[in-house]
């Protein structure tokens, strides 16, 4: 079964997105923690689907959220998941 190890900085830009979603509606902070989780469920199931954007390194987009997930994939290792907003938190493009 495969595994994966999360950037340190993962988890807290989880955190303020979803924040920052809730406070723009309710729930919707929800929402985007859970397609987070979908997002890698899915690289855990088939890490090599998704295409690399520098070498060793893949990146997966998270439905309905500008955001995406990067990733390596080493056999059974996923390691430095990491999440970044394709957008900043007030709409123009990163």
């Amino acid at each position: 079964m495969r595994q994966a190890t999360f950037h340190e900085k993962a988890e807290a830009e989880v955190r303020d997105a979803a924040r920052w979603y809730e406070e723009r509606r309710p729930g919707l902070g929800k929402d985007f923690r859970e397609e987070v989780e979908a997002a890698v469920s899915t690289i855990l199931r088939s890490p090599e689907t998704f295409g690399f954007v520098i070498e060793g390194v893949r990146q997966h987009l998270v439905h309905r959220f500008p955001f995406s997930i990067v990733y390596r994939a080493e056999g059974d290792l996923i390691s430095d998941l990491l999440t970044y907003p394709l957008h900043d938190m007030t709409g123009s493009a990163a």
